[in-house]
């Protein structure tokens, strides 16, 4: 089996005996000197392979984003399509990837935490009316210009 970490996995150790991948976004997310020096040991050792994902996959990660409403950076991003390249399970605790790994079929075990549940979509709420939109829509309700926040709706 091959895994794909997230930062998570680095910063708690959790990582596998062999197959792991780590994408370059991933190693810029990494600050700390500790976990730096940490995983340059792990790559000099050839315990984990720096891979770039391809634009198809980053595509079809930008496209399930659109349909769950996850805010996720782009190393996460990275991260899910590197997965969808190698067919590979993501070792990841944050609840965004999961949410969007799931949705698009990539496979993620979680050290640390139990895990989502349920997949999730995420809309915006009109504080006053109660308008429901897209994740995607601005701020303030068109209906009566009130403030909408972010509420989660499962799939």
């Amino acid at each position: 089996m091959r895994y794909v970490l997230d930062a998570s996995a680095l910063f708690s150790r959790h990582i596998p005996e062999n197959n792991c991948y780590i994408t370059p976004e991933v190693v810029l997310e990494i600050k700390d000197q500790r976990s730096k020096d940490a995983v340059e040991g792990y790559i000099s050792a050839g315990k984990i392979i720096i891979r770039t994902a391809s634009e198809d996959a980053i595509d079809a990660v930008q496209i399930a984003l659109k349909t769950t409403g996850d805010n996720i950076s782009g190393p996460d991003m990275s991260i899910i399509a590197l997965a969808i390249d190698m067919d590979a399970t993501i070792i990841s605790d944050d609840y965004g990837i999961q949410n969007v790994a799931s949705t698009i079929g990539v496979s993620w075990i979680s050290p640390k935490t139990e895990g989502i549940n349920k997949v999730l979509v995420w809309k915006k709420k009109c504080v006053a009316c109660g308008k429901i939109y897209n994740s995607t829509y601005t701020d303030s309700c068109n209906v009566c210009g009130s403030e909408l926040k972010r509420i989660a709706r499962r799939k």
